[in-house]
């Protein structure tokens, strides 16, 4: 029926190629997703007439314009907003699962030796489509040449806001990337992110008013920041190792992630005593938020030292070893994500915000909270 009495495959496929569509492209990415999302569509339209007006419209943007819509989904772990949905904008929600995803979650499909997901998904075998599950729903427009998925962009933002207002212990598990014009579905390009099991999995937490709000706010910036949108490559880097930190299943692998995050805000260009004024940046700018500076001061020495000692293979002592590590992984996540929300509201910059902290060491003066601190309606630097 389709080769006979509806599309004329080779009509379309001189069109696209045409436009400018490589030719070896045409028929794997333009047409068999096109002929693909057709046959998808009968099934809601009446199959004598179907509507082909958003069809044609979505093919022609991924032909002339070379875009494409796309979605990702989720399972957020250890959290649940206390709005229902939790709108972040920008096409991106945190709500319950719905009936229909709980039986399109489970619908796995086997072909030959090595399991695939055909437009299902990759699911970990323990992981059980529940009526509890959280999921985080993210729409985008992407570039159809784009290596991996930009929606994962808006997720990994997402996991930043989150790391951002406190949580540190959430797994967000990645279930189905789909679009209409390309095969980018289930493991394919899941593996790209950190998005591990957190060191320390707890019980689940219901998010506050508080860091709804915040999350609401800090989610562009986090979304603009990581997606290099002309932001302090210091400031992505920070932002991205507080990411890859909450999600390693390994304490070792998160403290290293730490210490590179903050050492790329604290000590961009220090080559000498590196503990001593990474501490002193660091307490100064923590001062400034409400904190004894003297108290996290000494936090951030103890912090270094435990630090070198792991890095360069000299952990501590058996018995003193997960009293130290719990203390420098409090550090550690405390100081990364307080640090990086003073700096990326100072209106000066990075370098200058820096520079005016080292003025303030030199004369005595403790840092005052830079410009722009209304962005999330207060204070910035509470400890959970």
């Amino acid at each position: 029926m389709l080769q006979e009495s509806v599309i004329d495959v080779r009509r379309i496929h001189a069109a696209v190629e045409a436009a400018g569509c490589p030719k070896e492209r045409v028929l794997s990415q333009r047409i068999a997703p096109l002929v693909r999302s057709w046959l998808l569509r009968l099934a809601t339209t009446a199959p004598a007439a179907p509507d082909a007006g958003p069809l044609v419209t979505e093919f022609a943007d991924v032909v002339t314009k070379e875009i494409r819509k796309s979605r990702s989904r989720f399972q957020a772990d250890g959290i649940r907003p206390a709005s229902s949905p939790l709108d972040l904008g920008f096409g991106v929600q945190l709500r319950p699962i719905d009936e229909t995803e709980r039986w399109e979650f489970g619908d796995v499909q086997f072909m030959g030796t090595d399991v695939q997901f055909m437009g299902t998904i990759d699911l970990d075998p323990m992981a059980i489509p529940s009526p509890d599950w959280v999921i985080l729903d993210c729409h985008d427009v992407e570039q159809c040449d784009e290596p991996w998925p930009i929606s994962y962009v808006s997720a990994q933002a997402t996991a930043a806001s989150l790391a951002l207002t406190g949580l540190r212990r959430f797994h967000l598990r990645p279930l189905l990337h789909e679009t209409e014009w390309h095969f980018l579905l289930g493991r394919k390009g899941v593996g790209m992110l950190q998005f591990g099991r957190p060191c320390y999995p707890g019980p689940e937490v219901e998010l506050s008013p508080t860091q709804e709000r915040d999350m609401r706010l800090l989610w562009p910036v986090a979304r603009r920041v990581l997606a290099n949108q002309g932001a302090d490559g210091r400031l992505r880097m920070g932002l991205r190792r507080l990411v890859d930190a909450v999600g390693r299943q390994q304490q070792e692998d998160a403290l290293v992630d730490f210490a590179i995050g903050l050492e790329t805000l604290l000590s961009p260009n220090e080559m000498g005593e590196q503990s001593f004024q990474f501490a002193l940046r660091g307490a100064t700018i923590l001062g400034s938020l409400g904190y004894n500076q003297g108290t996290e001061y000494g936090r951030l020495r103890r912090f270094y030292r435990t630090r070198s000692k792991l890095v360069h293979g000299r952990p501590p002592a058996a018995a003193a070893m997960a009293e130290a590590m719990a203390e420098a992984m409090a550090i550690g996540f405390d100081a990364l994500r307080n640090i990086w929300r003073w700096l990326i509201q100072s209106p000066k910059g990075v370098n200058a915000a820096l520079k005016d902290i080292d003025d303030r060491i030199e004369n005595g003066v403790n840092s005052p909270r830079p410009d722009g601190s209304s962005l999330a309606g207060g204070a910035w630097g509470c400890r959970t």
